[in-house]
């Protein structure tokens, strides 16, 4: 399961990295194709013997075989074609297609009990995480989501509505035993859908110069192995699961990074370390926040520890989301316009243009989900700590550079000898409250824990009671 995840993480990094880098000469056609028929290979690999196959409907067939043709084609089509030899940014394209899609998979699989609170939390966390590793890969940073591509990025996050569909309707068969009955014909569409479009586009698709570049040959093992990776965890722990492992290919890219620097191989490098490590402890965090968990018993107590606890949480909560609306960043921008002219700016980001007030408020929903379900599992309460820890040497991280005010002739150079950016951290007082209150509602509901714990203890079984 573990050696699932690892590689599943590993190839999906490798498929972005190829992939984005192939669409420089290569047609959206033909590299969505390639990445359609290389999935579809990777999940009939893993599936079952399609002859054995038991159907429960005979619509059951049909609906796998769109939704394949829409997650397996559809979705790297709508990416891939809206990638323009090198914008959007590579950073902003793997924060859409991993942690973005992650969170529209981890919402699709939501189910109503309170104990959901925790995951949707977490992968709230995994945004602001991601959004830490990306907006820290360089200074100044490219990443600017939603600035100058909207229209082609918002198609990016339709594109993960088509994939997350995919998935969640693998976990749905899971459930009921027929795992194979739809990973096969959805495989099938992918294929399907993949040809038909290759072959109405063979004219202006480069199909022939396309076979001899190498990058499409490593793309179609890249997401070969991803898919059929991915089916093997879905089936071991569910589509949550892949959710969670879609935070961590931008920490696998940035760890590579840090294995480079330490043996001096490659020289110097952009990426700000140690913000970004802290953007992964983030990532990394809500990746184990998100992952299935059965749901613990009930265990009701009126400890005034446990009422404390929620309420420290919802207020925790509440000042997070003031942060959102207070002044976090001061933007200073500097440069030459076309005239010869200077141009001087100052500016300033609100909470919700910063990921630490984010991360701030994920943290605090967290504590309140774990409050109200009474559910504080070691494993979530070492992710929250080492959230917490991590926070202050990410939580200044801009979620964007670039604005609609400052003269394009100038955000341009930025970062070159004509122009520069920077910013100032200011003081959040909610914010800061706030990851204050949620770390003091951990607390109080470890103490709730452990206080009700004593008491269970104490009491007899209820065949010794007189």
């Amino acid at each position: 399961m573990l050696v699932a995840v690892v590689v599943l993480v590993l190839s999906s990094a490798a498929g972005f990295a190829v992939g984005i880098e192939a669409r420089r000469t290569l047609s959206a056609e033909v590299l969505a194709t390639v990445a359609a028929l290389g999935s579809a290979i990777g999940i009939m690999l893993v599936s079952g013997d399609a002859r054995r196959i038991r159907l429960h409907s005979a619509s059951d067939p049909l609906f796998s075989l769109v939704l394949g043709a829409a997650g397996l084609f559809g979705a790297p089509y709508l990416v891939l074609v809206h990638r323009y030899s090198d914008v959007p940014a590579g950073s902003e394209i793997l924060f859409l297609t991993t942690a973005g899609w992650a969170v529209i998979l981890v919402i699709l699989t939501l189910r109503r009990r309170i104990s959901e609170v925790i995951p949707l939390a977490g992968a709230l966390l995994g945004l602001a995480g991601v959004a830490g590793i990306v907006g820290n890969w360089e200074r100044p940073s490219s990443f600017s989501p939603f600035v100058r591509f909207a229209a082609e990025e918002f198609w990016m996050l339709a594109a993960g509505l088509a994939w997350a569909a995919l998935w969640w309707h693998f976990g749905r068969a899971r459930e009921r035993g027929s795992l194979d009955a739809a990973a096969v014909p959805a495989a099938a569409g992918g294929a399907l859908a993949a040809i038909l479009v290759l072959v109405a586009r063979w004219g202006t698709a480069d199909v022939v110069p396309a076979l001899s570049h190498g990058g499409v040959w490593l793309y179609a093992v890249a997401c070969a192995v991803t898919a059929a990776s991915a089916v093997v965890v879905l089936r071991s722990a569910g589509p949550r699961a892949i959710a969670g492992a879609y935070f961590l290919p931008g920490v696998a890219i940035t760890a590579l990074t840090v294995v480079e620097q330490a043996t001096g191989a490659f020289g110097p490098q952009p990426i700000q370390l140690v913000a970004a490590v802290a953007g992964s402890v983030l990532a990394l965090a809500a990746t184990v926040l998100v992952w299935p968990k059965d749901p613990v018993a009930e265990n009701p107590s009126r400890s005034g520890f446990c009422r404390a606890s929620i309420a420290v949480a919802v207020l925790a909560a509440l000042s997070a989301v003031v942060g959102l609306a207070l002044p976090a960043l001061e933007g200073h921008a500097n440069g030459l316009l076309q005239s010869g002219a200077d141009f001087k700016a100052s500016f300033i980001l609100l909470g919700a243009e910063v990921v630490g007030p984010w991360a701030a408020l994920a943290l605090a929903l967290v504590v309140l989900g774990m409050a109200l379900s009474r559910d504080a599992r070691f494993s979530r309460v070492a992710a929250l700590v080492a959230a917490a820890v991590a926070w202050p040497f990410v939580w200044a991280t801009p979620l964007h550079t670039l604005t609609t005010f400052i003269p394009s002739e100038v955000q341009v150079d930025f970062g070159s000898e004509f122009a520069a950016i920077s910013f100032s951290p200011l003081p959040v007082v909610a914010t800061f409250v706030a990851l204050g209150g949620a770390v003091t509602a951990l607390a109080l509901l470890l103490s709730c824990r452990s206080v009700s714990g004593a008491k269970s203890a104490s009491q007899p079984p209820r065949g010794d009671r007189p």
